[in-house]
């Protein structure tokens, strides 16, 4: 086999335009991919400052979101002490406001109970269905002196709805008293006058 004919160099550039240096000078190549490293490294640490400026600017907005809820939170207990407070302050104002009203009811009530009927109990309590209402207990010497109280209690406005729970002989007493157990329905507050 015959080794393959050489074939001649042709320069079809025109001899004028012919040059034998290269157009970029030499020291000129290392700077052409210097510089595109030299930017990437700047804007890199442009950045870096950046996020650092931002992570400061975040923790301090974190510790004033902080204090502010620490400050919100002490002032939401401080409203509800408050609050509490003022509920019992008003309480307390309504209970001394109809002080005088209930202690006018007593008084009535003690007055006309007649000399041979006496109270043991009286106290306030809710019925089944969860109202309030007042539970009177006492005994009396006869029959007819715990029916005449009841009938003077039901011509009170204080205890207009009163009803007989019970009334029955306790012979165990010499002499034998008349027992009973009374109830009547409370009103959220005692009744003006």
């Amino acid at each position: 086999m015959k080794a393959p004919a050489a074939y001649p160099r042709i320069n079809l550039i025109p001899a004028e335009g012919r040059s034998l240096s290269s157009p970029i000078p030499s020291f000129a190549v290392p700077a052409i991919f210097l510089c595109p490293l030299l930017i990437m490294a700047l804007l890199a640490l442009v950045q870096t400052s950046e996020l650092k400026k931002h992570r400061s600017t975040r923790r301090a907005l974190e510790a004033q979101q902080q204090e502010l809820a620490q400050k919100i939170n002490a002032m939401t207990n401080q409203k509800a002490l408050l609050d509490k407070r003022k509920k019992q302050n008003s309480a307390i104002q309504q209970i001394l406001e109809n002080k005088y009203l209930w202690s006018e009811h007593f008084k009535e009530m003690s007055m006309m109970s007649p000399r041979s009927v006496w109270l043991n109990e009286l106290k306030a309590g809710t019925d089944s269905l969860g109202k309030k209402e007042m539970i009177l207990s006492g005994a009396g010497e006869s029959s007819q002196a715990v029916s005449y109280f009841f009938q003077a209690l039901e011509q009170t406005s204080f205890c207009r709805r009163i009803m007989m729970v019970s009334s029955k002989r306790d012979a165990a007493t010499n002499p034998a008293l008349y027992r009973f157990r009374f109830k009547c329905p409370l009103m959220s507050e005692p009744p003006h006058g």
